[in-house]
């Protein structure tokens, strides 16, 4: 590893445990309900959820990511991205602390509304950190391995939490918080971008310095320059927050991360995470127990998002997302046949291999474009002030969806079978796949000032400068 990418990696080590300690809060749930459905043995929890209890346990998630979107945008716009990402091991503590001594369905609510909270920080700005830290040519392999740890975190949860007590399953997280604070007080750079917004020049310089180990003094100074002209044609564009949207290109790139940030859970990705086991048990597939097909899903997603790593940077961003929402199109379509075919009574025993199948194809198209490209979109195509706003907007918008459909979906597949769920998210990533493919423009290969130029139509002056 060169000293470039070593003190890239470095300063986002933080933002990469804070995804490990989502997927973990993620994971927790799948394995957590099946305990709270238990009667006897240890692993029970401590108490026994009544009527709609788990439904709110799992979808009160959602709000959680809401409140803390919007809760962190004023750290965010005021004191920076790094003061931003400090605010997630506070509420992931206070999650761990209310699990293990909670003893009610509302102690455990409350829980989850943090470890949501924590969620809405990691999926707003995490992201946004490291598209503004990174070069070029480390920012999508970088934003796409801070999204691999996420099912990576969900993967220790299950393979954990199906197997330790209530207790254990509850606390295991702790040491990973403890590194996270770590890594964020001792080794995170505030962002180049942020700092010439405040026209902070000398932290400028020494963030970029800290952040380009290996590049000559003249390359720094290319780049400082590249970065404060950009962020100065941002501000004189929008002195106001009513004149932001009001540059060339700034609504459309605005409606393009909404779009594609906002949609995941009506894609279906958020409800297939949440309900991974309980969607092998409906299916009454039993080639592998649900645990072992939930495990299998996760290290395929893991697999898939290891691929987006490899290929970002050579198919494109388009491309890449245009072909993962056909695989989840494709999936979540033959997953809805069977689900069909078993509601109305008929015999798929021998057909019981189709719903492994189906949600590996949907998981692989997720953790290879869907979940992840999504993230790169935002980072690139958003100029700075937009940033602090849309953000928020897209977790409001994918938080307040994912409460509905995590919500309505046990209810309407008991009523209506499960088919019809599977149905909807068919026709919503056929949408996104010609969404993508008709009105995303491609980003690949440029810098963010190169971006933010095309955006206003212009052409780059500086196209030779290693802008991050």
């Amino acid at each position: 590893m060169s000293s470039l990418v070593a003190c890239q990696v470095k300063s986002v080590l933080g933002v990469m445990l804070l995804s490990l300690l989502e997927g973990m809060a993620i994971g927790w749930a799948s394995p957590g309900i099946e305990k709270m459905t238990v009667v006897d043995g240890e692993n029970e929890a401590p108490f026994l959820p009544e009527g709609e209890d788990i439904s709110w346990i799992i979808s009160l998630f959602d709000i959680g990511v809401m409140l803390g979107s919007w809760s962190s945008t004023v750290v965010f716009t005021l004191a920076g991205r790094r003061q931003t990402v400090l605010v997630g091991p506070v509420t992931l503590t206070l999650w761990v602390i209310l699990t293990s001594i909670g003893s009610s369905s509302t102690m455990l609510i409350v829980a989850r509304m943090l470890a949501g909270m924590g969620m809405g920080i990691a999926l707003s700005f995490s992201y946004i950190y490291v598209g503004e830290v990174t070069t070029r040519q480390h920012r999508g392999p970088l934003i796409l391995a801070v999204t691999l740890l996420m099912p990576t975190g969900q993967l220790i949860a299950y393979l954990l939490g199906s197997n330790v007590p209530w207790i254990w399953q509850s606390v295991y997280p702790v040491p990973f918080i403890v590194a996270m604070l770590a890594c964020v007080m001792f080794f995170m750079q505030e962002t180049p971008y942020y700092l010439a917004g405040k026209n902070r020049v000398e932290e400028l310089e020494k963030s970029l310095r800290a952040l380009r180990v290996g590049l000559s003094d003249q390359e720094i100074r290319d780049e400082m320059e590249a970065i404060q002209r950009s962020v100065k044609q941002q501000q004189e564009d929008a002195t106001t927050w009513s004149e932001m949207f009001s540059p060339p290109g700034a609504k459309k790139a605005a409606f393009i991360v909404v779009v594609e940030s906002s949609a995941l859970a009506l894609l279906g990705v958020t409800n297939v995470l949440a309900y991974t086991q309980q969607i092998f048990g409906f299916a009454k597939a039993e080639i592998l127990s649900a645990v072992l097909s939930s495990v299998l899903v996760i290290l395929v997603e893991i697999g898939a998002i290891v691929f987006a790593m490899y290929m970002v940077e050579r198919v494109g961003r388009r491309v890449q997302l245009t072909l993962a929402a056909c695989a989840t199109c494709a999936s979540s379509l033959g997953l809805s046949a069977y689900f069909y075919a078993l509601f109305q009574g008929t015999d798929m025993t021998a057909w019981n291999w189709v719903p492994l199948l189906t949600l590996l194809v949907y998981i692989f198209g997720v953790g290879g474009g869907i979940n992840t490209i999504p993230q790169v979109l935002m980072s690139e195509l958003l100029d700075q002030r937009a940033k602090a706003v849309i953000a928020p907007v897209c977790m409001t918008i994918m938080a307040l969806t994912s409460f509905g459909i995590n919500k309505a979906f046990m209810t309407v597949g008991n009523q209506s079978g499960f088919w019809v769920p599977f149905l909807f998210f068919a026709c919503t990533n056929a949408c996104i796949a010609l969404f993508t493919l008709f009105v995303v423009p491609e980003t690949k290969g440029k810098t963010l000032v190169e971006v933010q130029e095309m955006l206003r139509g212009k052409r780059s002056p500086s196209k030779e400068v290693l802008a991050a």
